[in-house]
């Protein structure tokens, strides 16, 4: 029941703001909306999205020095049909989402977002955030990272069972920032849109995620967990599913990192040589 009304009090708190400059053209009106919650709390990490209804070729933030944008958590693009007054419609949609960290409190501006489109440039209207003083348990968003790399290791160390399958001792990992990186993206999506999955609200997989990082490797797994609130419980529940089990006992990986947000946990697998 706590966690339910937990979640409640975060669905209402993020009242979105959006601004949108709509732009003529020759044949279309460009439009560039930024949306983004209303009110955070200082160090809160929350999404901001932007919304083209063209092909964007380029797009510039704008700089946001008590505003941190952490990473490029997705997005999509494509072209639609629909019929209107009886006439079939083609229109595209682009999405940019960005996870940003309010750093100080007060009423804080996203200035225009500048895109480009057919060699054009178009840009949105500012967005004002408030900002809040106030805890965010930054706790229940960050790690102990080397008690998780000695857990993982240890285990490793020892060679386990994952189901009937026996698993040999195998070296150990080694911790990557990049995948720490993509990891957090994931958790911090689960935990916002509230879901549990391998793939993306934006429907990337585990391996477009890390690449979006600037890791440069196919060779990527990944485990995802929801309702553990320490390091131990986690990596217990991951080592009591084979599947996941599988994945940590894997000898051809070789690097690993592990994000999480509140209750919802990502672990990153991946080789770069591979």
């Amino acid at each position: 029941m706590q966690k339910f009304i937990r979640t409640i009090c975060i669905s209402s708190f993020a009242l979105l703001l959006f601004s949108t400059i709509r732009t003529s053209s020759a044949s279309t009106s460009i439009s560039v909306t930024v949306t983004a919650p209303s009110v955070v709390h200082v160090n809160e990490r929350f999404q901001m999205s932007v919304l083209v209804n063209a092909d964007v070729s380029n797009i510039k933030l704008p700089e946001m020095n008590t505003l941190r944008v952490i990473s490029n958590s997705g997005g999509s693009k494509g072209s639609k049909s629909s019929m209107v007054n009886g006439k079939m419609i083609q229109s595209w949609e682009a999405t940019f989402n960005y996870i940003v960290q309010a750093i100080e409190a007060g009423d804080k501006e996203i200035g225009a977002v500048e895109v480009t489109v057919d060699g054009k440039t178009y840009r949105s209207a500012p967005v004002i955030v408030k900002v809040v003083a106030g805890e965010v348990n930054q706790q229940n968003r960050t790690l102990d990272k080397e008690l998780f790399l000695k857990m993982v290791n240890e285990i490793r160390a020892k060679g386990c069972n994952c189901g009937k399958e026996r698993f040999a001792p195998t070296t150990p990992l080694k911790w990557s920032d990049v995948l720490e990186a993509a990891a957090q993206v994931h958790s911090t999506d689960m935990y916002t849109k509230v879901f549990l999955s391998h793939t993306g609200s934006d429907g990337s997989n585990q391996i477009e995620r890390a690449k979006r990082q600037g890791y440069n490797s196919s060779f990527v797994g990944e485990n995802a967990h929801q309702g553990s609130t320490t390091e131990k419980s986690a990596f217990d529940a991951w080592m009591k599913s084979i599947g996941h089990c599988k994945n940590i006992m894997n000898p051809q990986y070789t690097e690993i990192g592990v994000a999480r947000d509140d209750d919802y946990w990502t672990m990153k697998l991946g080789n770069p040589d591979m």
